[in-house]
């Protein structure tokens, strides 16, 4: 029983390391986006991106709540 709450815990610390991960790289690329860009096909195309990032933001947090 204890290696099963240990590898959960294990599980869980290392979600939210991605999740916080995940949420400093989309807010750098939002930042980036901004910041060097003046192109709008440059940035539409960076939007994308920072939509997907979006999507597996919310699918790692789904990940970790699971993990409860």
């Amino acid at each position: 029983m204890e290696v099963i709450v240990l590898n959960k815990g294990i599980k869980f610390i290392g979600s939210l390391k991605r999740l916080n991960f995940l949420i400093q790289a989309k807010e750098n690329l939002i930042k980036d986006i901004h910041e060097y860009s003046n192109n709008e096909e440059e940035i539409a195309r960076y939007e994308n991106l920072d939509k997907a990032f979006e999507k597996t933001i919310i699918d790692e947090a789904k990940f970790l709540i699971s993990l409860e």
